[in-house]
């Protein structure tokens, strides 16, 4: 009979449970965590996520439709990707919670219906986890794919122009700007990088340029013919 006791037990031990703990999936962030993620998260992380009856969930399957009841791996890549920020920077606390936020992206990713209207969004992030686990190629990919699917996704513009600049590459950065700012070209953020571009270039010397200035500063002064001569 200790089995039939054990399954019982086992039966009986979400009832036990706090709301919104174990309530979808591994979706379980604390209170502090889900005020930083978007308010279409809180509803699956409650126990009532699937009620197709309550407000919450009406309101977000609207907005979503079938996708709604994948969005909680979703929030968990996003939650993951916070707390792996926390961690120590290339720590393998940090590379785990990056591995699985990327698993619920790609779940998601595969999850979601053709037309789901996060998805460039979702490739956004997913750029960013893939850069942390420095698969640089593979992010940079992420961000071309969240473009192609959004052309005035400026979001996606501006971390792709960092990309390169972080990676020492002004001139693709620069491009990716200018290919943004042609579509949206009210795109302030967009106008922002590239204006400070453009001044850091200002201020640089063109090649060869330091090196001519500064010989000419230590040459001596030109000697005028007689001028030391004896009288």
């Amino acid at each position: 009979m200790h089995w039939l006791k054990c399954l019982r037990i086992f039966l009986a031990a979400p009832l036990l449970l706090p709301a919104g703990v174990g309530a979808i999936g591994s979706f379980n962030p604390s209170a502090a965590e889900l005020s930083l993620l978007p308010p279409y998260c809180v509803p699956r992380a409650q126990r009532w996520g699937n009620d197709l009856a309550h407000p919450e969930v009406q309101r977000w399957r609207s907005v979503f439709g079938s996708d709604y009841f994948h969005m909680h791996h979703y929030c968990q890549g996003m939650l993951l990707l916070l707390r792996g920020d926390r961690q120590p920077l290339g720590s393998r606390q940090a590379s785990g919670e990056y591995e699985a936020a990327l698993n619920n992206l790609e779940y998601m990713e595969s999850r979601a219906s053709r037309g789901f209207v996060l998805m460039p969004e979702l490739y956004l992030k997913k750029a960013r986890v893939l850069q942390r686990l420095g698969r640089d190629h593979e992010a940079q990919r992420a961000l071309r794919h969240a473009i192609e699917l959004k052309r005035d996704y400026v979001p996606a513009y501006a971390a792709l122009s960092d990309f390169y600049l972080d990676r020492g590459k002004a001139e693709p950065a620069r491009q990716v700007l200018q290919e943004g700012l042609a579509v949206v070209p009210d795109a302030v953020i967009l106008q922002r990088r590239l204006g400070e571009m453009s001044r850091r270039q200002d201020q640089t010397p063109e090649p060869g340029q330091a090196e001519q200035e500064g010989a000419a500063a230590s040459a001596p002064p030109p000697t005028v013919p007689g001028m030391d001569a004896a009288p």
